[in-house]
């Protein structure tokens, strides 16, 4: 009897069913990396203008969406340690040691043209970060960091996914 046959036929369904789990897998992993590319694109930004002095760092919305005051964080860190994080709203209610202005309509939202300011003592660098609230996403389009000198200076420790820790 030849029994050569089946042994074909075993070894051809071994070969389609590799062939299934390869693609299943590859499918797999490109749906994962195209809904982490999304998930990233979904991050609100705005633009904003700083300004630094020697005891104080504005922030000013110059474009991009609205956000409510309660939802963004303003966060200082220096040489001699960190300012905040204080919500826009605790900022806008004197809870916090700067000042809010609303150049709007008096709502509760973070505008283009308002202005946010903290107060400082560093004497060094530093970091300012915008950041949503729930999330820790960075809605500044990143942090911003000043020397001295009031120019960009040394990259900050965000972590590398955009999040602040």
């Amino acid at each position: 009897m030849n029994d050569r046959a089946v042994t074909e036929s075993i070894g051809v369904i071994l070969l389609v069913a590799v062939l299934v789990v390869i693609s299943v897998t590859i499918g797999s992993a490109a749906l994962v990396q195209t809904n982490a590319v999304r998930d990233q694109g979904d991050a609100t930004r705005i633009n904003v203008k700083a300004e630094v002095t020697d005891s104080s760092v504005t922030l000013r919305h110059v474009g991009g969406p609205s956000l409510d005051t309660e939802d963004v964080l303003f966060r200082l860190s220096g040489d001699g340690g960190r300012v905040g994080p204080y919500t826009l709203a605790q900022i806008d209610n004197d809870e916090a040691n700067g000042t809010y202005l609303d150049i709007s309509d008096g709502s509760d939202t973070f505008d283009v043209g308002d202005e946010v300011t903290l107060n400082h003592s560093f004497t060094g660098y530093i970091d300012i970060s915008l950041f949503d609230s729930e999330s820790g996403d960075l809605v500044g389009g990143g942090e911003l960091v000043y020397g001295p000198d009031g120019v960009d200076a040394e990259p900050s420790d965000e972590d590398d996914d955009g999040r602040v820790p």
